[in-house]
């Protein structure tokens, strides 16, 4: 399940502050492959599959404005809380993690057409 996934990263973030960039990174391309793939079949192990370029600029575009917001809410509420410390950085990493995981578990860009 994706939302375990995320928040084990979240979780890593806050229990290791100094971790919350790893996680952020982590959280971003997980986010934007499970995005991508999302709806379109399972391929053969030796058939290459064409990247379409409007599903992966939506899944670009997605993906970057709910890690932005996450970004932003805890650049918000670890600043207000913790300020100058270690532990604002892993509010920020935790609210990326959320951020992304939100972005990939609920929406879908590519057609039902293959």
């Amino acid at each position: 399940n994706m939302g375990i996934l995320f928040g084990l990263l979240a979780g890593m973030s806050l229990a290791v502050p100094t971790m919350a960039s790893t996680s952020m990174v982590f959280s971003y391309l997980i986010s934007n492959a499970v995005l991508y793939n999302r709806g379109i079949p399972d391929k053969r192990e030796d058939d290459m599959r064409p990247t379409k370029l409007k599903p992966l600029l939506i899944t670009l575009a997605i993906t970057s404005i709910f890690g932005g917001l996450g970004f932003s809410l805890g650049c918000a509420i670890g600043g207000t809380f913790f300020p100058m410390t270690q532990r604002a950085n892993g509010v920020i990493g935790a609210l990326t993690a959320v951020g992304l995981g939100f972005a990939g578990t609920f929406f879908k860009v590519q057609d039902d057409e293959v």
